[in-house]
């Protein structure tokens, strides 16, 4: 899994102000971790993110980055053959 993107960590979100108002940070289950990276299109273009929420913990491991990565893949892979099928069908 070389290179795919990781774009983000944060160990505690209730310290950043982008996360801080959120219900599930500021009241119950008051996670705090979250790490995520880019779903990106064929053509680099982000349509979204694969990312996890969690309670207090360390950075996340190279095999969690890694496996993040690979689920991004997975997902695009699956949306870019769901749009090909459907692209069939209209064709047909």
């Amino acid at each position: 899994m070389d290179g795919y993107a990781y774009f983000n960590n944060v160990s505690d979100l209730s310290k950043d102000d982008r996360f801080s108002s959120l219900l599930y940070v500021a009241s119950s289950p008051n996670f705090r971790f979250y790490a995520g990276t880019p779903l990106l299109t064929r053509k680099n273009v982000p349509i979204g993110s694969v990312f996890v929420i969690d309670r207090p913990r360390g950075p996340p491991t190279k095999f969690e980055i890694e496996f993040l990565g690979i689920m991004a893949q997975n997902v695009m892979e699956y949306l870019e053959m769901r749009r090909e099928s459907e692209l069939r069908k209209r064709s047909e």
